[in-house]
């Protein structure tokens, strides 16, 4: 059995909480919900829903995932290719959340997850019983590109420099070029971290 995983930047996730409800009501009100969230024609989309209950709380929370058919198209026709079925697609900050669940990575307190892709990067806010993400469009590529910029390297040459950074003589330099964008990806995740924590007031990260 094969499940795929498409990349964070390529669905939509939106999170919100829920009114004291009988349990029958909910997939109403999240259908009500994804309507006014999802920013395009319904019929374009294919989307599904998750609900987390934070534990000792009565706070009911869903996560509401979508991506556009055509996308999905083009990322299964390469399973087509190769005469696979998959039974599902899940979105890849979704993936993370579950592997660290099943391997027992997540407690009641709250965990970062942080998956560094080439072009983004998925952030994931967890505990063993609540989920909320954000893709951030910095990843290894920025890296690369700054020292294309500053060292006026090809792009392979440049990639190279960047794996070998910690060994090189010239390490000094080349992380002084990296370092504004090591500073944008951290405000980055410190902007989506502020928001998380606002919404949530007894947030207390324990280990990214």
């Amino acid at each position: 059995a094969v499940v795929v995983s498409v990349p964070g930047q390529h669905t939509l996730a939106r999170f919100t909480k829920l009114p004291p409800v009988a349990p029958k009501r909910i997939p109403d009100i999240v259908r009500y919900e994804a309507d006014q969230q999802i920013p395009f024609d319904m019929d374009e989309v294919i989307w599904d829903f998750q609900t987390f209950q934070p534990e000792g709380t009565p706070d009911l929370e869903v996560g509401i995932f979508a991506m556009k058919r055509e996308l999905i198209r083009e990322h299964l026709l390469h399973f087509e290719q190769a005469s696979i079925e998959p039974i599902a697609v899940q979105t890849g900050p979704l993936a993370i959340y579950n592997a660290a669940h099943y391997d027992k990575m997540l407690g009641p307190e709250t965990t970062i997850l942080l998956d560094v892709g080439a072009e983004n990067t998925d952030l994931v806010i967890a505990t063993n019983s609540t989920f909320w993400t954000r893709t951030v469009p910095i990843g290894g590529n920025s890296f690369t590109e700054a020292l294309v910029k500053s060292f006026k390297l090809a792009f392979s040459k440049a990639e190279n420099l960047k794996r070998t950074a910690d060994s090189s003589k010239y390490a000094r330099q080349i992380f002084q070029a990296m370092r504004p964008v090591f500073a944008d990806l951290v405000q980055e995740l410190q902007r989506s971290i502020g928001f998380y924590s606002s919404t949530r007031r007894d947030t207390k990260v324990t280990k990214v």
